[in-house]
């Protein structure tokens, strides 16, 4: 994994590739995307953040992963946007 630093913002970030196996897993994510309206790198994103977010990090991303999972959710009801 390669880290970059942001231009115009100084914000580390790194770049990784998900894979996800199975037929069932597979059309689970495909739904969720559709759902979401999110991209696949979008939603993969906003797993690996909350996964962060468990793990204990920081006030700011802890904010964004809790941002980011009431969004999809409010999307997964038809609540969003």
């Amino acid at each position: 994994m390669k880290r970059w630093i942001h231009a115009l913002s100084g914000v580390p970030w790194a770049r990784t590739t998900v894979r996800i196996m199975g037929e069932r897993q597979i059309a689970a994510f495909e739904r969720m995307c559709e759902v979401t309206g999110r991209k696949p790198y979008e939603l993969a994103s906003d797993i690996i953040l909350d996964e962060l977010w468990l793990a204990g990090s920081t006030p700011g991303l802890k904010r964004q992963a809790r941002d980011n999972r009431r969004w999809r959710q409010d999307r997964m009801l038809g609540l969003g946007d």
